[in-house]
């Protein structure tokens, strides 16, 4: 199992093909986690960068 690290999650999220593709290796490769922290980052990002009950930020927490 890897453990990914809040930067990998969002670049995930961001969907750049190349870092898609990376992840669609780890995929392959077997399991892999986040850590508490990291949700706690990608979240608090989230609740920053967008108003709280915006299109954006629904679509944001969406993907829980």
């Amino acid at each position: 199992m890897k453990l990914l690290d809040t930067t990998v999650v969002i670049d995930i999220d961001r969907g750049g093909s190349e870092v898609l593709n990376k992840a669609r290796k780890l995929d392959s490769e077997g399991t892999h986690a986040i850590s508490v922290v990291t949700e706690y980052e990608f979240y608090w990002g989230i609740f920053r960068r967008y108003e709280k009950g915006s299109v954006k930020y629904k679509e944001a927490m969406a993907w829980k």
